[in-house]
């Protein structure tokens, strides 16, 4: 089972860049790390972005406040948080200690194969296709909680160890899993939210992650956040803070270092270049912001990460 250090990379609509798995096993199994730095804080985390995958989220260590579209989950050891594919979400540790989460993401394909498929048309889609289902949190007191913990464990042990026929057991691991999810959903008193018209929020939401995105290697002050999604910059401030949980500038600052570290592992650019191909004024400031958010310099970022890639 691979570790990540949770960097990612997105495109402007917020679409996560990575390829979960590979395209002939979608299955991507993990375990993300968020270390608390020498401050006693936690300077990592993994920022808003969708894919068009499912999620498992199993928390092991530590715990995770992780924001699906408008609703908040906080995660503790031994809890569970099923994530629809295509929703917005990211992924926050709180607390003072390090957090360590076991996560399963899948394209669901991996089990119906094709939508003229009765597993699609019966299991599948009824979930995968309900806006009222963003996300569903597996309590410790549900009977299928132990179920669940025991299939996502070995499904880590078997993409870890790859025995023979490995990947057909996590087939049959993963289709159970989904039967869980699907009686959950047919248990009789189980509700679910009522799908709910995007809120204004979430469009001013969407017009300033644009906005930023697409501006972030040039100036942009809090006026030009605030006038970008028509409200006063106090506003800006405090719908910034209801639904990313930072100042807009603070998520400036963040996504421009982001936007650097492909820069520093890929390209030969001197430290000087990527700060102001990103939108900083020097490499000072670049520094001082990386170290500030990544816990490092970016150079030692990227001897670090050279020092681990292979040949």
């Amino acid at each position: 089972m691979s570790t990540n250090c949770p960097v990612i990379s997105t495109q402007k609509n917020l679409k996560e860049n990575q390829l979960h798995g590979s395209h002939d096993f979608p299955v991507d199994i993990h375990m993300d790390y968020f270390p608390v730095s020498e401050s006693g804080e936690h300077t990592l985390y993994v920022p808003m972005h969708w894919h068009p995958e499912v999620e498992f989220h199993y928390q092991l260590q530590g715990s995770v406040r992780i924001q699906v579209e408008l609703t908040e989950y906080v995660l503790h050891p031994g809890e569970v948080l099923w994530i629809n594919a295509k929703q917005l979400h990211d992924c926050h540790p709180v607390g003072n200690e390090t957090a360590v989460s076991h996560t399963i993401i899948f394209h669901p394909a991996f089990i119906y194969g094709t939508e003229s498929n009765v597993l699609f048309r019966k299991y599948v889609k009824p979930l995968l296709g309900n806006p009222a289902t963003p996300a569903l949190y597996i309590r410790p007191e549900d009977p299928e909680q132990q179920i669940l913990l025991h299939i996502l464990y070995k499904c880590g042990i078997l993409h870890q160890e790859q025995p023979e026929t490995w990947e057909l057991q996590i087939l049959s691991h993963l289709s159970d899993a989904w039967g869980l999810l699907w009686k959950m959903s047919q248990r009789p008193g189980f509700t679910i939210a009522p799908a709910k018209k995007i809120s204004r929020d979430r469009k001013a939401l969407d017009t300033f992650l644009t906005y930023i995105h697409s501006h972030y290697t040039g100036k942009i002050s809090l006026k030009d956040l605030a006038d970008a999604v028509s409200v006063s910059p106090g506003e800006c401030e405090r719908l910034c803070k209801r639904l990313l949980h930072q100042t807009p500038m603070n998520y400036l600052m963040t996504y421009r270092i982001e936007q650097s570290i492909p820069l520093l592992v890929n390209t030969s650019y001197t430290i000087t270049e990527i700060a102001l191909q990103v939108g900083f004024s020097g490499a000072s400031y670049y520094t001082e912001i990386f170290h500030r958010i990544m816990g490092i310099t970016p150079s030692d970022y990227r001897c670090r990460i050279r020092g681990a890639l292979p040949g």
